[in-house]
């Protein structure tokens, strides 16, 4: 209800306010540690944690890439990513490949048992959310996600200014 509550404020004023740009700030990040704690309860007995889960989500929706990459593209040090992608070797859901590119920064991409241990986990993620959906029926998904895309896309914008400024 908060968000739907949300998003018919933002649609009464014609900018948002700080006060209502706060509010969804701070559900935005509850959301995520709650997205992120489901993630750790539902994969824990499988070794896998939400930063785990999230590398292996990223590599399976674009092409193996470096650690770097994906450090920039989840906006985290580069140091954080190597540490998950070191756990992700270990349990062999990851590889190294060489990079013809960068002799010092291998291509890390999924394996056959990488895609289908994140296929196991969607199909417990779509199983244990699944009951949470008739509680959610009230919600106009596509108005949520186009309010959160054009606040993601704001924000982009802004960052990538501030960072030409410097």
């Amino acid at each position: 209800m908060f968000v739907d509550n949300m998003v018919v404020v933002m649609k009464a004023e014609k900018h948002m306010s700080p006060e209502a740009f706060n509010s969804l700030s701070r559900e935005i990040r509850a959301l995520f540690q709650a997205l992120q704690q489901t993630s750790n309860t539902l994969h824990q007995h499988r070794g896998i944690n939400a930063s785990m889960r999230a590398i292996l989500e990223l590599l399976r929706e674009t092409a193996p890439q470096t650690v770097p990459e994906m450090a920039a593209t989840k906006g985290v040090s580069r140091q954080h990513i190597q540490k998950i992608v070191n756990e992700l070797l270990a349990v062999g859901l990851v590889e190294r490949r060489d990079n013809p590119g960068h002799q010092r920064s291998d291509i890390i991409a999924l394996t056959r048992k990488g895609r289908a241990e994140f296929a196991l986990l969607i199909k417990r993620e779509q199983k244990a959310l699944g009951e949470l959906l008739p509680a959610l029926s009230t919600i106009d998904t596509p108005l949520v996600l186009n309010a959160l895309r054009q606040v993601r896309e704001a924000l982009t914008l802004t960052n990538e200014k501030e960072n030409e400024d410097e």
